[in-house]
């Protein structure tokens, strides 16, 4: 949806509060609205609904008929799934399908990102699910608990299938997540709940690998490299069924996808796509971005800076609000350095790294040149008050108290400029009409 907002007070969510600035009258600005999509208001029909009439797949009760070990993967704290809705009526399908709780664990999969707290945990499956299973971590930095299944070709890249050694011991393996644009897989959600989400480094490095040598973003693009490479090892790994939440611009549940890892998660992404999707009548001069909900740190807030460069004008300025409260990343030490290479810079010592025992830090790597790219496209202004000054200095950018300077600036340096507004860029599908 499309308004016109010049001179009009606008606000960014930023952390617990808002971002507030006005536009000059005479500034041509478009605020990015997605469309209008009501929110699920019967999820657990419509997941019912699902695991009896899946996609690709037959009945969940079919594939669950005498399992004794089934392990649902679900996300971390960075992710928005409804599981404390989805998870309860899950669980009691399965019990009426002759699956007690004692046959079923739940295993995050937070791919590189840390632990999560046992209030985090409460927080993401609910309480009563909290108290009802075993919850198992997976956690990266311990590769005695992963195992390998060999390797894949994707794309001319080997890919090594290091996975945690509890799904493999599963008897049915079912995925849980959303489904959102994604700048590597094109959407997030189906097997990237597999990988990254409990693979080991040297798979997620070679995944991501994929991700840096493309030449452009592939958000919103389901057929790329990094998303072909993704759905090989899920089925690998035996992923067998999985239940998506496609997720709308401002992170209302709009669908439910549920069946085969590949045929549900596209017919999500499709969706998604409709979503999700931001349209803009020219390329901008001066872009103002929100990243809530993905705001953790910036490792999570690049997410908006990639997809609002999507409609940035060459040599524009992208402003940032971000609120950053665990600061830049907490689990890639080497990001700092990766982020102050260019792009051609970064795709270069990847090249050299390829199938050597330092392959984890690609990984960072990935993360960086998506900046990079952004930064060799225009000037990026951060409104982040988790960063400090190496922070910003790494990322190449320059930091600012508030979004009402940022702009000023910015407006100094464009005198003329049109300026787009995307108040949570994040998950969203911004794109030229």
């Amino acid at each position: 949806m499309r308004k016109d907002c010049a001179g009009t007070p606008l606000a960014i969510p930023l952390g617990s509060g808002v971002e507030e600035f006005v536009l000059p009258g005479t500034v041509p600005c478009h605020l990015g609205e997605p469309p209008e999509r009501r929110a699920l208001e019967n999820l657990e029909g419509e997941l019912l609904r699902g695991l009896e009439n899946p996609l690709g797949s037959p009945p969940l009760r079919e594939l669950a008929r005498g399992r004794r070990r089934i392990v649902i993967l679900i996300e971390d704290n960075t992710r928005s799934t409804p599981l404390p809705e989805l998870l309860p009526p899950l669980l009691d399908y399965l019990n009426r399908c002759g699956v007690g709780d004692d046959a079923v664990s739940l295993l995050t999969a937070p791919g590189t990102h840390r632990r999560m707290t046992e209030e985090e945990l409460v927080a993401k499956v609910g309480r009563c699910v909290y108290d009802r299973l075993p919850i198992v971590q997976h956690d990266v930095t311990r590769p005695e608990t992963l195992c390998c299944l060999g390797e894949i070709r994707s794309d001319e890249c080997v890919v090594p299938l290091w996975i945690n050694e509890r799904a493999l011991e599963a008897d049915l393996l079912i995925g849980t997540g959303s489904i959102l644009p994604h700048a590597d897989a094109g959407f997030s959600g189906g097997a990237k709940i597999v990988q990254p989400g409990i693979c080991g480094v040297q798979t997620t490095a070679a995944t991501h690998a994929l991700g840096i040598f493309q030449k452009e973003s592939s958000l919103g693009k389901v057929d790329n490299p990094c998303r072909r490479a993704m759905d090989q090892v899920g089925l690998r790994a035996g992923l067998a069924f999985i239940v998506n939440a496609v997720k709308s611009g401002n992170d209302d549940t709009v669908a439910l996808v549920a069946g085969h890892p590949v045929v549900a998660h596209r017919r999500g992404a499709a969706l998604a796509a409709e979503a999700c999707r931001l349209s803009f009548p020219w390329p901008a001069d001066i872009v103002i971005a929100g990243s809530k909900p993905f705001d953790i740190d910036f490792w999570q807030a690049e997410k908006a800076l990639v997809s609002a460069s999507s409609v940035l004008r060459c040599g524009g300025i992208l402003i940032l609000a971000a609120a950053c409260p665990e600061g830049l990343v907490h689990n890639h030490p080497t990001f700092r350095e990766w982020l102050r290479l260019s792009v051609a810079e970064i795709q270069d010592k990847v090249r050299s790294m390829l199938g050597g025992d330092d392959i984890g830090e690609i990984i960072a790597a990935d993360g960086a040149v998506w900046v990079a790219r952004v930064r060799e496209r225009g000037a990026i202004f951060l409104v982040a008050p988790g960063l400090d000054a190496a922070d910003v200095e790494a990322v190449g950018a320059r930091s600012f108290p508030s979004v009402q300077e940022a702009l000023d600036l910015a407006l100094k340096r464009i005198p003329r400029a049109r300026v787009a507004v995307i108040p949570e860029g994040g998950g969203l599908l911004p794109m030229l009409a």
